[in-house]
Parts: structure tokens; sequence; C-alpha cells
């Protein structure tokens, strides 16, 4: 049984790293169903879930996940992504600072933090959490493709509240 579960894995892994969705969905699924406690299988099959919009779904697989694997940011950023789509912002703050006390360094934690601040209207302590980020980042050539728009993003946030001090200083002095 642990080869057919380990021969699917990398099955639902190749399917979903070629962009098929609905191969990879169905991989996991029968993975869930040779393991119904497999962490990644239980993960995976959450986000197909809130992909197809299915929120509930997705939150109890997603949870059931992090129960099996508590120490993973991963699961709890991607819960923390389900919880500000259902429109539960204490949730998806209480879940990114989960995933920041497992590791303060977690980049897309403390893009998720920058950015759940700044939706609030607070834009210079979305700054400074922005200039956490980019301090965390690898240089800019470096920055992965999946977090290079956010990125981006961080840096222009950081740039404009520079120019705004910089502004704000030179009319007082």
């Amino acid at each position: 049984m642990q080869a057919d579960v380990a021969s699917l894995v990398k099955a639902a892994g190749a399917a979903a790293s070629g962009g098929r969705w609905q191969e990879a969905e169905h991989l996991w699924g029968r993975v869930h169903a040779l393991d119904p406690d497999h962490v990644q299988a239980l993960f995976s099959l959450g986000v197909h879930a809130f992909q197809r919009g299915d929120a509930a779904a997705a939150l109890e697989l997603l949870q059931r996940a992090r129960q099996r694997a508590p120490r993973d940011p991963m699961i709890l950023l991607t819960l923390g992504r389900v919880f500000r789509e259902t429109g539960k912002p204490e949730q998806e703050w209480a879940a990114i600072i989960a995933a920041l006390e497992i590791d303060p360094y977690f980049l897309p934690a403390l893009l998720g933090k920058a950015e759940y601040i700044e939706r609030q209207g607070r834009t210079r302590a979305a700054a400074a959490t922005f200039r956490d980020v980019l301090r965390v980042a690898p240089p800019e050539p470096e920055w992965p493709p999946a977090l290079r728009r956010r990125l981006e993003h961080a840096r222009d946030a950081v740039q404009r509240d520079t120019e705004e001090l910089v502004e704000f200083l030179g009319q007082r002095v």
C-alpha cells in the first residue's frame, strides 16, 4: 500500500506541476482514499476545493491537515487565505500570526501580514512590515515567480512611504 501511495503522490505532484488540475485532484483523492490522514493529500484537496469555490470543504480539509501537521506554516497561511476570501479577517490574522510564530522569517507569511495591515488602511505600518519582507527576501533577480508580483508591490509601497517621509521632512525643515 505504501508503494501505491508513494507512486500516486508522485503522479499527483507531476500533474499539478503540469497544470493538469483535475487529474491532480483525482490522484490526491485516491491517495486520500488509501490514507485518510495523508497531510499532503488533505492540503492539496483543500486547495482544490477552494479553487472550485467550496470554502466549507476547503476549511475542513485544511483544518484536518493542520491537526496532523501543526508546525507547517504553509497550511496555516492557506487557511488564512480561505478565511480572507470568506470574510473572516480576525481568523485570517490569527492564521498569519500563528504561521509567523512557527517561522518568523517565512516570506509568504510576512507578505500576508503586510498585506493584511495595508487592507486595514494602515499604510505606514504596512510599509514598515513590507521593509521587513524585503530584508528577508532574496535579491530581486532571485525572487520566486509565485511571489514576484507581491514582492514588487512591497518594494513600491516602501518606496512610496520613503518618498512621503522625505517630502514631509522637507516641508518641516
